[in-house]
């Protein structure tokens, strides 16, 4: 059925179709079609993996095993994001097929026992795991507990009806065996937390070694490393902001060991990573740069990246002698030296 509506609200556009059947949704637009922006499907991406993560939340509140990213998976969901990310830009496109003939089910990997597809259209991953949680047909098939792996993939649209919204597509799957069991409790620490991922990490691809300042060790998986000292515990690291900690010279410099996981939910995409001595945030518009000390605690004062100062786009730079220091942000600068700091606003 073609609709003759206006643009839906970011409440009532959602869509789903499996095996027992689907649920169909309909909205149309006027603008030409146009190219999407497409991002790297991968657990990495934080969009990707906030998504997955908030899905997995939920799971836990029933007692159901967490989906495994399957990398497999989510190249079928971004084949068909991509897809969804040009054909909705088309005001005759007809939103019943909306979902592949077989939702996707030819397309992954091979002996799963059943699946599923669920469609989102909206802004953040609360939203749109929050719509599928509202809807009883997407959520039966988001908990069901048979399920074991899982992935997706979302596209941007640059102009259009959707501009900035995110069209997700999630694949789901049931496997026997697929899941590695429990960590026993003679696991090391990094043992330990990679099994906490359940799988999601990928492979080790090297052998923990041991040896690093203050009795650290690390592992390296598909995705990342997770890094562990005894004053630090276990932690993953991984893409830009491990690159950027890279930089400083791992646990060797002046952040020294990571003391979380990223966290993810900043303003316009943000992310950050604490350290024993700073934090690294990033964001696509700006980059990732380091932010420590009385610089760290004069933007801080200002509200972080909701302040007026927005985001850092420098790290920090000499200004003069005596340890003066200052570093850049989209809204102006920070001074400091010994005696006093300083903001000035562009």
């Amino acid at each position: 059925m073609k609709s003759r509506s206006t643009r839906m609200s970011a409440v009532t556009l959602g869509l789903l179709l499996s095996l027992s059947g689907g649920l169909i949704g309909a909205t149309t637009s006027s603008a030409a079609p146009v190219p999407a922006a497409v991002p790297a499907s991968t657990y990495s991406d934080a969009f990707a993996k906030k998504t997955l993560d908030l899905m997995n939340a939920e799971r836990a509140k029933l007692g159901a095993r967490p989906l495994m990213w399957n990398q497999r998976i989510a190249d079928v969901s971004q084949g068909w994001a991509n897809h969804l990310g040009v054909a909705t830009m088309d005001p005759a496109f007809d939103f019943a097929t909306i979902h592949r003939a077989d939702a996707g089910g030819s397309l992954i990997p091979a002996d799963a026992g059943m699946y599923r597809e669920i469609i989102g259209f909206n802004f953040t991953p609360e939203q749109i795991v929050g719509w599928w949680i509202n809807s009883p047909s997407h959520k039966a098939a988001m908990l069901d507990p048979r399920l074991t792996d899982g992935g997706l993939g979302y596209v941007v649209p640059t102009s259009g009806p959707y501009q900035g919204w995110h069209l997700v597509v999630a694949n789901l799957a049931a496997y026997p065996m697929t899941n590695p069991p429990t960590a026993p409790a003679s696991k090391s620490p990094i043992g330990a937390k990679a099994a906490s991922y359940n799988g999601s990490i990928g492979t080790a691809t090297s052998p923990e070694v041991s040896g690093l300042k203050y009795g650290g060790s690390f592992q390296c998986y598909q995705v990342g490393c997770i890094l562990y000292s005894p004053a630090s515990g276990a932690h993953l690291t991984m893409g830009a902001i491990r690159s950027k900690w890279a930089e400083t010279g791992f646990e060797n410099g002046r952040l020294g060991y990571p003391v979380t996981d990223e966290i993810t939910g900043l303003r316009n995409g943000g992310v950050y990573q604490n350290y024993q001595n700073g934090a690294i945030i990033w964001a696509p518009a700006t980059g990732g740069f380091v932010s420590s000390g009385g610089i760290r605690s004069v933007w801080g004062s200002t509200g972080f990246e909701n302040g007026r100062l927005g985001y850092p786009t420098s790290n920090e730079y000499a200004t003069g002698p005596g340890g003066a220091v200052a570093q850049n942000y989209e809204g102006g600068v920070i001074h400091w030296t010994p005696t006093g700091a300083w903001v000035t606003y562009i």
